[in-house]
C-alpha cells in the first residue's frame, strides 16, 4: 500500500512537472505514525531528509524543517542521541542563516533543551531552555505559549539537576509564572494547562509543601479525563489516585504512577505561531510577568 501511493503520488508529480515528493512522504509518515506504522514512517522521513539535502542543501530552510521533523519523532521513538545531532545541526543551520536571536533558531533552541531533558541530562538543558525563554520574552512577548512552555521546562531542569535552595525557589517561581499564563492563555482546562500544573504539584511536594501540591493535584485531576478503573467524577477526584500519587505511586518514583509527565511535542520546524490576542505583562494576578531570570 505504503509504495503504491508513493508511486501514485510521483507520477502525478511528475505530470505536473513538479517534484514535491519528500513533502507527501513527510505527510504520509505521520499518517503512518499516527496508526502504529512507525518503521514505515521513518523510513519516509529519512528518505525525505536525504532528498531534501541532495535538492536544495543541509543549509536550506526546507532541509532544517525536515531534519526536525525526523528529530522531533526519533524523540518521541526514545532514539535521543540520534535526534540530539539532528537538532544540533538543524540549530546550528539556524543560527548561521537567521541569528541566535531570530525566532526560529531560539524554537530550535528550545527543543533541543527540551530534548535534552527528556533525555535525563538536565545540566545541559538549563542554558538552551533560559536562552530561549529569555529570546521568547524579548521578541514573542511573556505571554506567548511558546515562553510559558519553555519557562516550564525550564523550571523542571533547575528542579532536577539542582539542589541549592536558590534553584528551587527559581523552579517554583518560574513553574507558577508558567501555569499561571496557561491558565489565562488557554484556560483552566486545557491539556497543557493541567500538564504543568500537575508538574508544578510535583516540584511542590518535592519541596515538602504537600498541601498545596495535593490541592493543585486535584486541580489538575478534576480537568482531566477520568483514570482507567478509577470512576473519576469531575468536582472530585478518586483518593486512590490521590493516595497513589502522594506516596510515590509504589515505588515507580515521587508521584509518577499516576502523574507520568507526557510533553506536549508538535515540533514540525515552524518557527512559534503568534496567538490571536496576547494579554499585556502583568495581566496575571496583577503581577509583572516579565521578572528577570536569574
Amino acid at each position: 500500500m505504503l509504495k503504491k501511493a508513493q508511486a501514485a503520488k510521483v507520477g502525478v508529480l511528475e505530470a505536473q512537472g513538479e517534484d514535491d515528493t519528500p513533502t507527501f512522504s513527510m505527510g504520509l509518515a505521520t499518517i503512518l505514525e499516527t496508526s502504529g506504522n512507525l518503521r514505515e514512517a521513518e523510513v519516509l522521513l529519512r528518505s525525505a531528509l536525504e532528498d531534501r539535502e541532495s535538492m536544495l542543501g543541509a543549509s536550506h530552510q526546507d532541509t532544517v524543517v525536515t531534519m526536525c521533523r525526523l528529530a522531533s519523532f526519533l524523540k518521541r521513538s526514545r532514539n535521543h542521541r540520534e535526534a540530539e545531532t539532528l537538532y544540533r545541526r538543524a540549530l546550528d543551520a539556524r543560527e548561521r542563516k537567521h541569528g541566535p536571536d531570530d525566532a526560529e533558531t531560539l524554537a530550535c533552541a528550545g527543543r533541543l533543551g527540551g530534548l535534552l531533558q527528556a533525555a535525563s541530562c538536565p545540566r545541559e538543558s538549563e542554558p538552551l531552555l533560559r536562552r530561549a525563554v529569555q529570546g521568547f520574552e524579548a521578541t514573542l512577548g511573556p505571554m506567548h505559549p511558546s515562553t510559558l512552555a519553555a519557562l516550564g521546562e525550564l523550571a523542571t531542569a533547575l528542579e532536577e539537576s539542582r539542589s541549592d535552595e536558590d534553584a528551587k525557589r527559581e523552579a517554583e517561581r518560574l513553574m507558577r509564572r508558567a501555569v499561571e499564563g496557561l491558565q489565562f492563555v488557554y484556560g483552566l482546562h486545557h491539556r497543557e494547562t493541567l500538564r504543568l500544573t500537575k508538574e508544578l504539584a510535583q516540584l511542590l511536594k518535592g519541596q515538602g509543601k504537600e498541601q498545596e501540591a495535593w490541592h493543585l493535584y486535584r486541580v489538575a485531576l478534576s480537568g482531566a479525563p477520568p483514570l482507567p478503573g478509577v470512576g473519576a467524577s469531575e468536582d472530585r477526584p478518586p483518593p486512590q489516585a490521590l493516595g497513589c500519587w502522594l506516596t510515590g505511586g509504589g515505588g515507580s518514583g515521587p508521584g509518577r504512577a499516576c502523574c507520568s509527565r507526557a510533553a506536549v511535542d508538535d515540533d514540525d520546524g515552524s518557527p512559534p505561531h503568534r496567538p490571536p490576542q496576547l494579554p499585556p505583562p502583568g495581566a496575571v494576578r496583577g503581577q509583572s510577568s516579565k521578572a528577570p531570570l536569574r
